[in-house]
């Protein structure tokens, strides 16, 4: 089954704010309270598997950021490589 584009970029937006912010996948993921395994599952680049909607939260609130922040990053990356 294929992701929606917006649901990939959202993978791709949150590892590029992990970088940006010089955290680590495994530090995001000790700081959101999931295995690392699981959050580099879910970042992978190559077959992202989906984000819970809690994960989600969680990840904003570790960026101090609002969810909607990161699915609007993930629309205009997903609007990007569309065009």
């Amino acid at each position: 089954m294929e992701q929606h584009p917006v649901a990939s970029a959202l993978s791709r937006v949150v590892a590029a704010e992990a970088e940006r912010r010089g955290i680590s996948i495994r530090t995001l993921a000790s700081q959101i309270g999931i295995p690392h395994v699981t959050l580099a599952r879910r970042l992978n680049i190559n077959s992202p598997s989906p984000l819970t909607a809690d994960e989600i939260d969680r990840i904003a609130n570790a960026f101090e950021l609002k969810p909607s922040d990161l699915f609007l990053a993930a629309e205009a990356h997903a609007e990007q490589g569309a065009a």
